[in-house]
């Protein structure tokens, strides 16, 4: 029970993280950047984060993150409640090296801490916490329909852009499917359950999968379905907005050179 209570939980907090489409429809200031813009500053952003140790700019990351949540119109606990699992998560895995790492090593009532296991934990939580608010950025003030405009813009080649859509709505399929399972089970489990009870319910849910799967695709057919999806066009111009927004991933490139 709590096993299932636990995947539920984790499973609602996944698929609130990853539709957060409503957002994009604010008037605020990322939602007026350009998308080709807001792509590529990201990617650029995350590979400037992988490639430090240094958490001073790792901090600044993050700040520049809320700041531009911030001025584009998304409250603060809402931002933050439909990501801090993941990096929770991290922390979690990645915290026994605070005991295993070797350095300098001190000790509180008895228990050994290292110091170098100690700001490899902190950076790396930092880290994951900085590139997971950046996707976010992404996320929340980008419609997807607007993304996949940005990706052919960008020359991407359309068997790519239509595995990604694909894959993309099914993932919501995909986890609504089993967050329903998983809480109607819930509600109706009154005993301790065994392994044949969880197998029968993988199998039941992979069945239910594919036939959702199967109706989906046979309903894309019938509307004329031909392999492409189309979706629609709203060019954003270089306005103030894409402009200040370069200059302020400019200036964070300039801090990670620096530093």
């Amino acid at each position: 029970m709590h096993i299932e209570h636990t995947v539920r939980e984790i499973t609602r907090a996944f698929r609130d993280f990853v539709s957060v489409e409503e957002f994009s429809y604010k008037d605020g200031y990322l939602q007026g950047v350009r998308t080709e813009i807001k792509l590529l500053s990201v990617l650029l952003l995350i590979f400037m984060a992988i490639s430090t140790n240094n958490i001073f700019f790792l901090i600044s990351l993050l700040a520049f993150s809320f700041i531009m949540i911030v001025l584009s119109k998304v409250k603060i606990r809402q931002y933050i409640s439909r990501f801090y699992f993941i990096p929770i998560f991290s922390l979690i895995v990645v915290f026994p090296w605070i005991f295993l790492k070797g350095g300098e090593v001190y000790s509180f009532y008895g228990i050994k801490v290292s110091y170098d296991g100690l700001i490899y934990v902190l950076t790396f939580f930092i880290r994951v916490s900085a590139c997971i608010s950046i996707i976010s950025l992404l996320l929340f003030t980008t419609k997807m329909s607007e993304m996949i405009n940005s990706l052919r813009k960008m020359k991407i080649p359309s068997t790519l852009i239509t595995v990604f859509i694909i894959v993309y709505r099914f993932f919501f399929t995909f986890l609504n499917e089993l967050y329903n399972m998983l809480l109607g089970k819930e509600s109706r489990t009154i005993r301790k359950e065994s392994i044949k009870d969880a197998k029968k319910f993988i199998g039941n849910f992979m069945a239910r999968v594919m036939e959702k799967k199967e109706r989906v695709y046979m309903a894309m057919k019938a509307k004329g379905f031909n392999g492409n999806f189309k979706s629609f066009e709203k060019s954003i111009e270089l306005n103030f907005d894409s402009i200040s927004f370069i200059a302020f991933i400019s200036f964070m490139v300039i801090l990670w050179i620096k530093l």
